[in-house]
């Protein structure tokens, strides 16, 4: 070989090092640079959303389209005042304010509401308001590659929002199983607006992305299978079914608006905090004069229906308002800790629960025949209460059968189960004994960051009859749903669950049909305030 050929080879070879060289180059210092801009954006847009989120209404939660202007107005003050737009002259996003042409690199600045896709999780609901600031800059390196701009978008939203429930009645948090969300049995579930109410509600939405190369859109064929719907009398009445991925069925058997591919949404009330209790104190009696609960020792084993933490009947003649009396012995229940968590039997014991927050350390429910209520003093029924299901805080978890969190299994085919939840308007012992309760709506909480992780169940089996109202809440958990009894949800509703279940995963079916009214004023109310996205 002579010797100019070998450097002809070099220099091929260096040209094309310079040329993986400068697209490194591009890559590192073009994008660093948008990471800026982004950066220079998101100092607009953040305080720009939290500004137009004033004029949001705080009755009706809505941004009035008359506030529309107000509401860029405040948007564009805060770009002005982070160096967009500078021939700006007004705080609009029209004319003489924050439009393209005002800006050297005709930035593009937007006030959304209600916020689109590009806000995820937010997109399409009252009480969001988004701005999205988008510029194109000009590149260093990247022109050598073939593009000589870049456009970089960063938006924000920010909430205002004073107790507006989530419109769903079910939700499937599981982001990937199939089955996450399952229908069953011979009956019709049938979720619509309550007597009175008109308004966005009662959506079903599964986020499992388990079947999303379906053939054919919105049809729910027998394909996949993030909703799954087992056996052929199983029928779904809903406004809305969103399911990211797709359903399976069996043929025509849901009722409404069906949108496979839809978005996946976030835990609406992922930043829920139970507060903390001193351990030092006694728990709570297993009845009227019964055995107290201790955090520590064999007190810590939960009541049930003998040994030293036997049930302790009351006279019938205290529990008014109670089913069956005479059929069953009646345990008066006062809200608090109950250590171990509670042991229902076969047929004998009636437990009424006094209003009020029932926290279930360690242990959880377990479930027989006997029958379970919340009952008012004058007899009411039921009366709002709170089952909150978590670890004894001193038991060492997981391996403690009775301090570490068990599952909660509420009713059975031959018992009749009345629960309803907390109301925001008045107290909630021992949380709080005076004022409101900020736990209202909730009926159930099934606490994410118990021991059990995503093993957890609540299971709720109907019997003869069977009302539920509020927001069954199991972040990592299964909720099991089974109704027994023969209804119709115009004529004779005898299974009602007038609730919201948002949980990892569910299962609702049973040989009956299942009435779920759709009441935003039943179910809990997280308020937001200020920048969520």
């Amino acid at each position: 070989m002579r010797a100019d050929d070998s450097r002809g080879q070099i220099l091929v070879v260096t040209a094309a090092a310079l040329v993986i060289l400068l697209g490194i180059a591009a890559l590192i210092v073009d994008l660093g640079f948008g990471v800026l801009l982004r950066r220079q954006e998101q100092n607009a847009v953040d305080p720009g959303s939290l500004a137009a989120a004033r004029f949001i209404d705080d009755v009706t939660g809505k941004l009035d389209p008359a506030q529309m202007d107000d509401a860029e107005a405040a948007a564009c003050y805060y770009a002005r005042q982070n160096d967009f737009f500078p021939a700006a002259t007004t705080d609009s996003i029209s004319g003489t304010g924050c439009v393209p042409a005002n800006d050297p690199y005709s930035a593009l600045l937007e006030v959304v509401y209600p916020p689109d896709a590009r806000a995820g999780q937010f997109q399409g609901h009252d009480g969001f308001v988004q701005v999205v600031l988008t510029r194109q800059r000009d590149t260093f390196f990247g022109r050598i590659l073939g593009f000589g701009t870049m456009s970089v978008m960063t938006d924000a939203v920010a909430a205002r929002q004073r107790g507006n429930t989530n419109t769903h009645s079910l939700v499937s948090l599981d982001p990937t199983s199939c089955a996450a969300a399952r229908l069953h049995g011979n009956g019709t579930i049938q979720i619509q607006p309550a007597p009175g109410y008109v308004g966005d509600g009662g959506y079903v939405q599964v986020n499992s992305e388990c079947g999303e190369d379906y053939v054919v859109p919105d049809d729910c064929d027998n394909m996949g299978g993030a909703l799954r719907i087992d056996g052929s009398m199983t029928e779904l009445i809903a406004p809305k079914v969103n399911v990211h991925g797709s359903c399976r069925s069996n043929g025509d058997q849901i009722t409404g608006v069906l949108d496979e591919g839809a978005s996946q949404i976030g835990d609406p009330l992922s930043g829920l905090v139970f507060p903390a209790w001193n351990t030092s104190l006694d728990g709570a009696r297993c009845g009227v004069g019964g055995a107290i609960t201790r955090a520590t020792g064999p007190q810590s084993e939960g009541c049930r229906g003998n040994g030293p933490m036997m049930w302790s009947a009351s006279p019938d003649a205290n529990c008014p308002g109670m089913l069956d009396p005479g059929q069953y012995d009646c345990v008066e229940l006062q809200p608090g800790v109950y250590y171990g968590g509670w042991n229902l039997g076969a047929g004998k014991w009636h437990l009424k629960l006094a209003p009020g927050i029932y926290i279930i350390a360690g242990g959880g429910i377990t479930s027989g025949t006997d029958t379970l209520s919340s009952v008012g003093a004058s007899g009411s029924l039921p009366a709002p209460i709170l089952i909150y299901n978590t670890d004894n805080p001193l038991a060492s978890c997981p391996g403690s059968a009775s301090g570490c969190q068990g599952d909660i299994e509420l009713g059975s085919a031959q018992s009749t189960l009345y629960i309803a939840g907390l109301l925001g308007t008045q107290p909630c012992p021992p949380v709080t004994t005076v004022g409101g309760c900020p736990y209202g709506g909730l009926v159930i909480w099934h606490d994410g960051r118990g021991s059990q992780g995503y093993s957890g169940q609540i299971n709720i089996i109907g019997g003869p009859e069977l009302f539920i109202s509020g927001t069954i809440y199991a972040p990592t958990g299964h909720v099991d749903v089974l109704g027994n009894a023969a209804t119709n949800c115009a004529l004779n509703p005898v299974q009602v669950l007038a609730v919201q279940i948002i949980s990892w995963t569910w299962n609702i079916g049973g040989t009956g049909d299942l009435c779920m009214p759709y009441d935003p004023n039943l179910l809990y109310h997280p308020s937001m305030q200020g920048l969520v996205h």
